[in-house]
C-alpha cells in the first residue's frame, strides 16, 4: 500500500509516523504434565513498518504453566 499525498501531509503536520504494516506470528506448544498441570511454550515474531521507513522486529519467547483444579 502506497502512502497518498494527503497521508503524507497529515504525517508531516503531526510529526508522528503512521503504521504501514503490522503482523505477528505465534507458535505454541502445550504438554500435559498430569491432569491438573499443563506446561506451555510460546514463540511470537512481530514485525511493524511505518510510512517514514521505520521498522521494528521483535522476538518473544514465553514459558509458563496452567494449573487446573
Amino acid at each position: 500500500m502506497d502512502e497518498t499525498s494527503a497521508g503524507k501531509a497529515v504525517r508531516a503536520s503531526t510529526g508522528n509516523g503512521e503504521l504501514k504494516q503490522q503482523d505477528v506470528i505465534t507458535i505454541g506448544v502445550f504438554h500435559d504434565i498430569n491432569p491438573h498441570l499443563k506446561l506451555v511454550l510460546e514463540y511470537n515474531r512481530a514485525n511493524v513498518e511505518w510510512f517514514n521507513d521505520g521498522r521494528q522486529e521483535v522476538d518473544i519467547i514465553a514459558l509458563g504453566t496452567f494449573f487446573m483444579w
